[in-house]
């Protein structure tokens, strides 16, 4: 087993950083840079080495100090349980704290709910003589078919509410899209 030493030696230094938590954080920024910038080059070249690079620092940043945390945790506990306690604890709250207030978390949003939630539309009708008139609510489009397994196709020169006749001889069925 390789041998690592924390640099400086001393634990009362304000930020004892050691060559395995330099390893480990190069290492993730090479990792999750190169992949921000393959994943971003689709939109030109600049953005893929911002995205690059900003995820190199970002990753090494957070690697660091997760390591580093985690180390201090390891050298300052005696009890095994008391160091895995202390390990799970310091690596979920230098990460919650790195993500900052609006991230998602393994599906988990920390921060406020967004606010571009589109409502359901509601797709009303009422009969008038020979006539079925449609109304929806929200910015939607009326769409029909002559299958109700479709394909639908957008109705032509709609208007809200939109009146049918239904004397026409066709069975049609609607829905709307956004």
């Amino acid at each position: 087993m390789m041998g690592w030493k924390i640099l400086p030696p001393s634990m009362d230094s304000p930020f004892p950083i050691s060559a395995r938590g330099l390893f480990l954080a190069v290492g993730a920024g090479f990792m999750y840079g190169a992949w921000a910038l393959w994943a971003n080059l689709g939109h030109g070249a600049e953005a893929g080495w911002r995205a690059g690079g900003t995820q190199f620092f970002v990753s090494f940043v957070v690697t660091l100090t997760i390591t580093t945390v985690m180390e201090q945790v390891h050298a300052r506990l005696s009890s095994r349980l008391a160091r895995m306690l202390g390990a799970i604890a310091a690596s979920v709250g230098t990460t919650v704290a790195l993500a900052g207030a609006n991230q998602n978390f393994r599906g988990v949003r920390f921060g406020p709910a967004p606010s571009t939630v589109i409502a359901r539309p509601t797709l009303s009708f009422t009969r008038s003589g020979s006539n079925l008139v449609l109304s929806w609510s929200g910015p939607f489009t009326l769409m029909s078919a002559t299958d109700v397994a479709g394909p639908y196709a957008d109705v032509s020169g709609q208007t809200n509410p939109y009146t049918n006749n239904v004397t026409s001889g066709v069975q049609r069925f609607f829905g709307l899209r956004q």
